[in-house]
């Protein structure tokens, strides 16, 4: 049995514009600010964040999405949380029932026993039959929104003793 030791590494990241996910492509989101970064744990430039020691981490990931004008009926958009380019989760798949669909939005979390080094990222799919270009504009979207449910955190719960 591992026993703990509580040293409180933690980063919370944000996106704060629009970023384009086109129709059957896997998207990194691209978190792009950074509110809060202990220990040097965030890079802005690639939206991930990299474990600065051994321990448990709660790991929360959420995006929203902008509505479609003529989404495929039976579309879906998901979000997936990935450690070291492997998918450790996937949450919140939303099926459009109908020719419209509004903004959505998807989140995840999951407790993970991590190594120092391990990068954490964030992906998402969607295969509505569109592609983004401008936010909001008529016959675009959808886009990941630049907004307060774009968000992608980790959190330290307990480091590790040998």
């Amino acid at each position: 049995m591992n026993r703990y030791d509580f040293n409180g590494a933690w980063a919370t990241m944000t996106r704060t514009t629009p970023q384009t996910c086109n129709s059957a492509t896997t998207t990194q989101v691209l978190y792009n600010s950074g509110s809060q970064n202990t220990s040097g744990m965030i890079n802005t430039s690639t939206g991930e964040i990299t474990i600065p020691t051994d321990g448990l981490y709660l790991i929360t990931a959420g995006v929203g999405f902008n509505g479609e004008n003529t989404p495929v009926v039976s579309s879906y958009r998901w979000l997936q949380i990935y450690l070291n380019a492997s998918v450790i989760s996937s949450g919140a798949v939303v099926r459009a029932n109908d020719a419209s669909q509004s903004d959505t939005y998807l989140s995840d979390s999951n407790v993970w026993e991590c190594s120092a080094g391990t990068v954490v990222s964030v992906s998402v799919h969607q295969n509505s039959g569109e592609n983004g270009v401008t936010p909001f504009a008529a016959a675009n979207g959808p886009f990941i929104l630049g907004n307060v449910f774009t968000r992608f955190s980790v959190h330290q719960l307990h480091g590790k003793v040998m």
